[in-house]
């Protein structure tokens, strides 16, 4: 399969779809089984089908939701936000598609609430059982490149579409985009590879692609490059050029042979690479690869991404240079998103950000709070979602700032500061620090609470 077919013959749509306004389309069938690519079956399943989408639908509350009937090899989660007086037989009207491919480990990234404005989000999750490789037909061996290199698992590819085709029924706009990171990438490159193999019932558009150290493949690429060229879609790749894990070179030759086709069709090519350069950053890590937090808490590029086909084609990469997606060390505070502000923000000013960040976000809560002591407890799982043991000399400058009754921390990784009275009450988690963290942290934290330090505990994670 070098490309994509492309067929008119109306006689011939059942065996062969049609693209149409950047899709693929094909006579209607009564079949709606969530994972059987659309192949023959009774009319029942598509109802069983559209009635587990409206659950998952109806359950969401912008959480991630389990959807029924998908092969319990190949769990798919959904996210939603109910809207007021949305049609329950089509709730999606005007709804657009954000397709999440998760890492091999099963890791999501993280979208902003404001997506959920116009997106129902598909998130497409790690297999059960041992790994493999985004959607590759085998078992993961790391000594094994034959495990991300080979064949398709083609049944999550078929539950994708069959979820689509539902999606769509349910009232969903006929467009989507797709963020994948690593193994994610591959998930996504996939379902888009495979599409006129399974022939989804409905056609669809592909906007926005975004790849974050995705890993080269010898035919996702090239499979999907006619999707990508014919719907004009606007890829973002960020990928750093030493990536430990997945090689740049094959990959960066992959996208750049997409961006000469599209330049080939007479087009301005759509494809922008974000290549990092840097050999340190505290948030690089040692492998170079993950490096989803260059990009995924810049606004712009969840901006770029709510345009979906409103977005000019014509002026993209000039857009994506001038807001330098991909390169969030280098974004001020102020287009910056989500609880990770404090990442790019200078050590000098870090901790003013941080402090009123957490405030911010816990103030409606906590005026609801019948105590101090709730108030507290309040304060206290909010920080916890904004720290680390990592950033020990933010948290002393925080914690100068803070009144002493306010001088409560819980560390997400088992440090805990908790309210006793005048004084406080510190435990550590034995098992997730090193005895060199107490050695070089418990004084610091004695002076820094002046005295008011009770006593030190040690517990079981």
């Amino acid at each position: 399969m070098a490309s994509v077919a492309i067929s008119m013959n109306v006689s011939s749509m059942l065996t062969a779809g049609a693209m149409e306004e950047g899709g693929r389309s094909n006579a209607s069938s009564p079949c709606g089984g969530v994972g059987d690519g659309g192949r023959s079956c009774p009319i029942s399943t598509r109802e069983v089908l559209l009635d587990n989408l409206r659950a998952a639908l109806e359950a969401s509350e912008e959480k991630h939701v389990a959807i029924r009937g998908c092969d319990q090899k190949w769990p798919f989660d959904l996210t939603y936000r109910k809207r007021s007086g949305s049609s329950p037989e089509a709730p999606l009207v005007g709804m657009r598609l954000l397709v999440i491919g998760s890492t091999l480990g099963g890791y999501v990234i993280d979208v902003p609430c404001s997506i959920l404005d116009k997106y129902v989000v598909l998130i497409l999750q790690k297999n059960k059982g041992p790994l493999q490789y985004g959607y590759r037909l085998v078992r993961y061996n790391s000594c094994d490149d034959g495990s991300w290199t080979g064949d398709t698992d083609m049944g999550p590819v078929r539950t994708f579409w069959n979820l689509y085709d539902g999606l769509v029924d349910l009232g969903m706009d006929r467009v989507m985009s797709m963020i994948g990171m690593s193994a994610g990438v591959d998930r996504c490159l996939a379902v888009l590879a495979h599409a006129a193999e399974v022939r989804p019932r409905h056609r669809f558009t592909c906007t926005h692609f975004v790849s974050i150290c995705g890993a080269f493949h010898p035919f996702l690429y090239e499979w999907a490059k006619e999707i990508f060229i014919l719907h004009r879609c606007r890829v973002i790749v960020v990928h750093h050029k030493d990536d430990w894990l997945c090689k740049w070179p094959p990959v960066q030759a992959a996208w750049e042979e997409i961006r000469e086709g599209m330049s080939r069709k007479g087009n301005e090519p759509t494809v922008y690479i974000a290549k990092l350069y840097m050999k340190t950053h505290p948030y690089l890590g040692n492998n170079r690869h993950d490096v989803e937090k260059f990009v995924v808490y810049q606004n712009a590029v969840w901006s770029e991404l709510s345009l979906g086909p409103f977005a000019s084609a014509d002026n993209f990469v000039g857009r994506c240079c001038k807001a330098k997606l991909g390169l969030g060390h280098t974004t001020p505070p102020d287009e910056q998103s989500f609880k990770d502000l404090v990442l790019f923000t200078s050590p000098r000013d870090s901790h003013i950000f941080m402090y009123s960040r957490i405030l911010l976000s816990v103030l409606p809560i906590a005026r609801q709070a019948g105590s101090t002591e709730e108030y507290l407890r309040i304060v206290v799982k909010n920080i916890r979602e904004y720290l680390s043991p990592r950033e020990l000399k933010s948290t002393l400058e925080l914690l100068g700032m803070l009144r002493a009754e306010h001088k409560v921390l819980v560390y997400r990784y088992g440090l805990w500061f908790e309210a006793d009275g005048p004084s406080m009450f510190l435990c550590f988690n034995a098992e997730t620090f090193p005895a060199s963290f107490f050695s070089k942290c418990i004084p610091t934290y004695k002076s820094v609470f002046s005295g008011s330090l009770k006593h030190i505990d040690f517990i079981s994670p």
